[in-house]
């Protein structure tokens, strides 16, 4: 990582025990140790860093074991610490989110503070959750339907329609094939 064009700042909630090192472009971040071990000098904090912590997958997200001066660690996402660190506090009762639901991107960009409703919404946009599952209201309406299926009967594939439509041909191909059924029941009207 280059540390001269990084952004830096404190772990919040450690004091000045962790430091968190971020970079957009290419998309590193590290976060640095500034406490001693052993038995002399332990839980002492160092002028200058002592270890790199090497996240690792839990639940999914990369996360890291922090620590308050006590023997317990608390365990830490990595986005929750960077949207703390650099963008605001998270407010009550919000969860910080991916907005493209990719648990590996970072960027401050792409980090939003949501409810969990944003969050099952954004999973949805992303195709990540089927909509039946939470009860979501269509994604396209009559007309829109009207529209694919008179593009499906000029020859256009699946794929031409969805980057049209803004969807993926294995949506639109559900359509035409009949596992969305309100879609199923729309097109079957239509058709002579």
């Amino acid at each position: 990582m280059n540390y001269e064009n990084c952004q830096s700042a404190w772990v919040p909630g450690f004091g000045k025990r962790y430091a968190i090192y971020y970079q957009d472009e290419p998309l590193e971040v590290e976060v640095w140790s500034f406490v001693r071990k052993g038995r002399r000098r332990r839980n002492q904090i160092a002028p200058k860093p002592i270890k790199q912590l090497i996240p690792f997958l839990r639940h999914g997200y990369p996360s890291l074991g922090l620590s308050n001066g006590s023997n317990s660690k608390k365990w830490c996402s990595i986005h929750r610490l960077l949207y703390i660190a650099f963008i605001a506090p998270i407010p009550t009762g919000m969860l910080v989110r991916h907005h493209d639901d990719n648990r590996l991107n970072f960027r401050l960009s792409n980090l939003k503070a949501g409810t969990y409703q944003d969050n099952a919404n954004d999973a949805i946009r992303n195709y990540k959750l089927k909509g039946k599952k939470l009860g979501c209201p269509a994604l396209w309406n009559r007309g829109q339907v009207r529209l694919m299926v008179t593009l499906r009967r000029c020859g256009w594939s699946y794929a031409r329609i969805g980057r049209l439509l803004g969807s993926n041909n294995k949506r639109i191909h559900a359509v035409f094939s009949g596992k969305l059924t309100t879609y199923a029941r729309w097109i079957k009207q239509m058709t002579p």
